[in-house]
């Protein structure tokens, strides 16, 4: 049997069509105020509606097309989270994967694409998260040639948000150890149904886990890798120099002695460690420095990539004194920038910016895809006088 974790979902520059349909009730609606199923559907409804405006074919996900680019991009995946999440999984990920091994699945591909049906990515289990080349779920092969997909500890049940039945079939696209005569052949893809949209199929079970991403962004960044778990390997490989960052466009610039101050005092330490204590060194020493490299690297590729292309050098300035008092310490120490100098950054970028802040807003041409009350007075009177007015007994509090 195979079992899933499931996590209900929480609710020019940019496609002049994407506009038009972010203008729509279906996309203006606010959800917060719905019952979870009501949510559910209309995430969805969503994702259902924006597939179709793209109107993708397989070769677009595959080579990562400027269409498919478009799509990644446009804005109107920030006006729903669930919805933008459940096209990532479903493009990215399953149909991401199906791409490179689509002989014989030309019927299935064609739904996802039209997403009759939803595509999941279960390869994380409760048990195995960065270390996934551990995961335990297992694939038989029986002499019928069938699989036979378990999930033999409860450390090995998959872990993949939207797996429950919301109205529409869904198929995973399952990483298991592929058991051929009781021989391990290693980590396959497997596809695997999961659901008709109404209810989980024989076999297969998901259990609804507690909303506790919805109140942590950081913790769904980890789940996702997005800085933490990728900065370790990296960091590492770079530490060991199997791999290089990009060559410095500007080796003069504060950013680049930055990063290179960073990693040459992190590989210090491994080459002082030596080889007897070099895992010891690595894991007391390394590890927790791990993300500090890798954002110092990323934050240097920032900025030269937005000189490059010509960016308001106000928003680079902003940010360059953003990144220098996140760490004041080694820019003081370092960087011969004093503390009060790194405020003074900080708020002559802000007073100079701030006038100007309107105008580049504008520039970004995504009115159409805000929706919350509070960005004028406007809005904020009409969302008012829009609620439901509930009558109470006025209560006196005295002191």
């Amino acid at each position: 049997m195979l079992q899933v974790y499931s996590i209900l979902p929480s609710s020019g520059m940019v496609s002049t069509k994407s506009a038009v349909l972010a203008s729509t009730p279906l996309f203006q609606r606010h959800s917060t105020a719905l019952p979870w199923t009501d949510r559910i559907k209309l995430s969805y409804d969503r994702a259902r509606a924006i597939s179709r405006l793209y109107d993708l074919e397989m070769n677009d996900v595959l080579t990562v097309s400027e269409k498919y680019w478009a799509f990644q991009r446009d804005p109107i995946h920030l006006m729903d989270g669930a919805a933008g999440t459940l096209l990532t999984i479903h493009y990215n990920l399953c149909l991401g994967t199906i791409s490179m091994f689509p002989e014989g699945k030309a019927e299935l591909v064609k739904k996802l694409l039209a997403f009759e049906i939803s595509g999941q990515y279960c390869l994380t289990e409760l048990g195995h998260g960065l270390d996934a080349i551990h995961l335990e779920t297992t694939a038989t092969l029986l002499e019928t040639g069938e699989l036979e997909i378990n999930t033999p500890t409860e450390a090995a049940a998959k872990f993949m948000p939207p797996t429950t039945p919301s109205g529409i079939p869904c198929v995973a696209v399952v990483f298991a150890r592929l058991i051929v005569n009781g021989v391990d052949k290693g980590i396959k893809p497997i596809l695997v149904p999961l659901h008709d949209g109404r209810e989980m199929y024989p076999g297969v079970t998901s259990n609804i886990s507690p909303i506790v991403l919805q109140q942590d962004i950081r913790g769904a960044s980890i789940a996702e890798g997005d800085i933490l778990g990728i900065s370790i390997r990296f960091a590492i490989d770079l530490i060991m120099g199997r791999v290089s960052a990009p060559a410095s466009l500007y080796p003069e610039d504060i950013l680049f002695q930055h990063e290179s101050s960073i990693l040459a005092e992190l590989r210090e330490i491994v080459r002082s460690a030596g080889r007897a204590h070099g895992r010891e060194a690595i894991d007391r020493l390394i590890l927790p420095r791990c993300q500090e490299l890798i954002r110092a690297v990323g934050d240097r590729l920032a900025v030269e990539a937005a000189r490059q292309r010509n960016v308001d050098p106000l928003v680079v300035d902003l940010y360059i004194a953003s990144v220098v008092k996140e760490d004041g310490a080694w820019f003081s120490e370092h960087g011969g920038i004093s503390q009060e100098t790194q405020r003074r950054m900080e708020r002559e970028a802000v007073e100079a910016l701030y006038p100007r802040l309107r105008s580049l807003l504008d520039r970004l041409e995504i009115a159409e895809y805000v929706t919350a009350p509070i960005v004028s007075d406007e809005r904020w009177k009409s969302s008012f006088e829009a609620r439901s007015r509930t009558d109470s007994a006025v209560v006196e509090a005295r002191l």
